[in-house]
């Protein structure tokens, strides 16, 4: 198999545009890293590359937190600001339970859609993949292009065209089948900076200066972004990885931490370090 193959800049594409097969890597790094802070080297990790998450930390770090303080399948740990849910999915990945609080409801929803890693079927989510490219690809010759100035600025008008005929069929017909619906829902978000040629900062910030040289057709897209999930929770399974995990939807200064004992190991995001209760 080929390796991942790394993106030549930050503003340039979050995912690799081989359609080759793409390495199974080890749920934890290797190497120490240097950046422990930063979420790029999670672009490397079954599940935690499913959407890049520009406010999150590395989950190397969360794991060197874990073995340093010799935590154990009986100990729970608890991320008041779980943001994409990296904190719990390294936790998983170490057969340790996990909770996180979130307040903003679209990153709420990313996080756990991630966490369903180890509870759908991988073939009934490509053949529902498949079956939405098929009607999607209809709606597209009958679809007008959104008339946003914003969007057309960044997206071409047969991509604006095929992005929202993802959604609007996703949204009539692909809505109600439960975990698959979610992790459909999230291939199509995950795909939306690839899909763009302009470029973008670190943060997201769109550079009308700066463009892509190479921008991904959204079917082609989506259809790789639903195989690498696919292959993903196989390889995932086959690694005996998980534990009970979720992100609810609370306040992090109102919240104790559900089941959490008070003597859990507690994440916090990035800028205000770790903190042991």
């Amino acid at each position: 198999m080929r390796a991942l193959r790394k993106a030549k800049s930050q503003i340039d594409f979050d995912f690799p545009l081989d359609d080759g097969p793409l390495a199974l890597v080890p749920l934890a790094p290797t190497k120490k890293s240097k950046r422990t802070g930063a979420f790029t080297d999670n672009m490397a990790l079954p599940v935690h590359r499913w959407f890049r998450y520009s406010a999150g930390f590395s989950a190397e770090w969360v794991a060197q937190l874990i073995d340093k303080h010799n935590l154990g399948k009986s100990d729970v740990v608890f991320d008041p600001f779980a943001g994409s849910g990296t904190t719990m999915l390294a936790a998983q990945a170490k057969g340790i339970n996990a909770q996180g609080a979130e307040t903003h409801y679209f990153v709420r929803r990313i996080a756990n859609a991630k966490l369903l890693w180890n509870r759908p079927d991988e073939h009934q989510l490509l053949d529902l993949c498949e079956l939405l490219l098929k009607k999607a690809a209809l709606r597209e010759k009958v679809q007008a292009a959104p008339t946003s100035a914003l969007l057309q600025k960044c997206y071409l008008p047969q991509t604006l065209r095929r992005l929202t005929a993802l959604r609007d069929t996703y949204t009539e017909n692909f809505s109600e089948f439960g975990i698959q619906s979610e992790l459909l829902w999230l291939a199509i978000t995950a795909i939306l900076r690839e899909c763009s040629g302009v470029g973008t900062a670190q943060w997201q910030y769109v550079l009308p200066n700066k463009t892509k040289s190479r921008v991904r057709d959204p079917y082609e897209a989506f259809r790789s972004r639903v195989q690498l999930f696919s292959s993903d929770i196989g390889f995932m399974r086959e690694q005996g990885a998980g534990s009970r995990a979720s992100v609810e939807a609370a306040d992090a200064r109102f919240t104790t931490g559900g089941e959490a004992p008070l003597d859990s190991l507690m994440f916090t995001t990035q800028c205000r370090g770790a903190l042991i209760t």
